[in-house]
């Protein structure tokens, strides 16, 4: 094969390959929705011992709904044990920006809920206390450390030995 042959070959092959393949085109800057991630976390103030509620977060990215989270996780703890919260994954996609789980208060005392939202390269993290019962928070809690938080504390569903082997590793 002469050397014009192939050249004129590997033209018409790349050419053909690139008509095909609509997704390896240059993104525009203009279409990057360059704002903040954003979680409402929509929940019951108060319920009774027992109650299934439904815990649910609203995404948004500005005025866009974010339906393709890569994760949101809803923790659920009791005043002042959150070592030993329960997480609860949820279903995914999303529906119009809304993720949900159900969920049970089963004791009379206040709880904590905080979605763990992980969706287009941000991580956002609200939170919310839910009373039951009768129940009152025992103390003024900045809800901000647990957001903007220690990842170690968020992280971590064990006693502090397994915790301190990990973080050695």
């Amino acid at each position: 094969m002469k050397l014009g042959s192939l050249i004129v070959l590997t033209a018409t092959l790349l050419a053909a390959c690139g008509e095909n393949d609509n997704d390896s085109e240059p993104v525009n800057v203009d279409n990057i929705n360059m704002e903040e991630l954003e979680a409402e976390l929509m929940i019951p103030a108060e319920t009774e011992p027992g109650a299934e509620e439904t815990l649910e977060v609203e995404v948004t990215q500005g005025d866009e709904l974010v339906d393709d989270a890569s994760e949101v996780i809803f923790e659920v703890w009791i005043e002042k044990e959150k070592d030993d919260s329960e997480m609860i994954e949820a279903e995914l996609p999303g529906d119009e920006g809304r993720y949900e789980v159900s969920y049970t208060f089963s004791e009379e005392e206040a709880y904590f809920v905080q979605p763990h939202v992980t969706a287009r390269g941000s991580h956002v993290m609200p939170v919310e206390s839910v009373l039951v019962g009768d129940a009152e928070l025992e103390d003024d809690h900045d809800t901000e450390e647990w957001e903007e938080g220690d990842m170690e504390d968020h992280n971590s569903h064990g006693n502090d030995e397994e915790n301190h082997a990990e973080n050695n590793h």
